[in-house]
């Protein structure tokens, strides 16, 4: 018996990844960014303790934890243009677009769905004196359109 009380279950996770880079040109101004990841629950979770998918973490277009499960796969591709580096005295940066695409799918045991869920869309970063990223996106799936702001690349 593991935990502190009676309710406590023993379980353990294991979520790996793998992300991939390929740049078109040697300005590195037009990139096909790929990730691979999923994960796995090893005996009894309670449902919070889920395996989810949606939104910034993994799948764009959905709303956050919109999908849960005890096992889960999900891909993502996203091709990054930079359009302009610009700056003046005191402001320096780079402005760019971006396309993606995302699937991925999660298990239960008491399940016999064999639906995937996927998301594209497209938006816009900025890259203020190339220190940070502030992204919007806007993702289309079966559910509607679904926006999303972030710092950073996703991957």
């Amino acid at each position: 018996m593991g935990g502190l009380n009676g309710y406590s279950k023993n379980f353990a996770q294991i979520e790996p990844q793998v992300s991939l880079y390929k740049s078109f040109n040697n300005k590195q101004s037009i990139i096909l960014a790929e990730r691979l990841g999923g994960g796995v629950t090893i005996g009894k979770s309670a449902f919070y303790q889920s395996l989810f998918l949606g939104s910034e973490g993994n799948l764009l277009g959905y709303r956050q934890y919109r999908f849960a499960g005890q096992h889960s796969l999900y891909n993502n591709l996203e091709l990054r243009i930079a359009l302009t580096d610009f700056g003046n005295y005191l402001f320096k940066g780079q402005l760019g677009i971006l396309g993606f695409y995302d699937i991925g799918r999660v298990w239960n045991e008491d399940e016999s769905s064999d639906k995937w869920h996927n998301g594209v869309g497209g938006g816009i970063y900025l890259a203020p004196a190339k220190l940070t990223v502030f992204r919007f996106t806007m993702g289309y799936t079966p559910e509607g359109w679904y926006p999303a702001f972030g710092m950073g690349m996703r991957f």
